[in-house]
């Protein structure tokens, strides 16, 4: 005698698996997703960070190069101070907007970088540094109208921060730079 047994008669314990699964599901969905946002800000932000010190030195030439077009602008009627140049009524206080006097008027401060009059042998220059490097810049930059603009890559952090600017010795090897291009208007 042969037994036959209908398809629904039989009852399939419910396995392990499947309880598992159905239960831990949405939580490996946004486990997953929040892997992938996760992913996406670790590789995002190193790049982002990398954009913001290049905008802070590409300012820094732009703003070297109007500071520079004001100092060397009249040689006899120059100021002693980067400071004095900035006031209520100036243009340049128009297309510098956002920096700030420091120091007396010794320095000035813009979108992470310091500027400064500076006399030595040579003559007049304005050097730019970083206030913090790595963080709001890297490069330092020099301006003179004899020797035009110069830069050095910095990467031993040499200068950085109000205690160590560059000394105009220190530019004889620095590498021979262009003024960027203005990309708004005023600066």
């Amino acid at each position: 005698m042969t037994r036959t047994f209908a398809s629904d008669s039989i009852q399939s314990e419910p396995r392990a698996e499947g309880w598992l699964q159905r239960k831990f599901a949405p939580y490996l969905d946004r486990a997953t997703i929040l892997g992938i946002l996760l992913l996406v800000v670790l590789v995002t932000l190193p790049r982002l960070r990398s954009l913001a010190i290049h905008e802070n030195e590409m300012d820094a030439l732009r703003t070297l190069g109007v500071l520079g077009g004001e100092v060397f602008a009249a040689e006899g009627a120059a100021p002693d101070r980067l400071g004095a140049l900035f006031t209520a009524d100036s243009t340049l206080e128009r297309r510098l907007a956002d920096t700030r006097v420091l120091e007396d008027g010794r320095r000035l401060l813009r979108y992470g970088y310091l500027f400064e009059l500076v006399e030595d042998q040579a003559g007049r220059g304005v050097r730019a540094w970083p206030v913090e490097h790595g963080r709001t810049g890297q490069g330092a930059f020099w301006l003179d109208a004899r020797r035009g603009l110069h830069g050095s890559p910095n990467r031993e952090a040499r200068w950085s921060g109000v205690e160590r600017p560059p000394a105009p010795s220190e530019v004889q090897g620095w590498a021979e730079l262009e003024l960027p291009g203005s990309r708004r208007d005023g600066i």
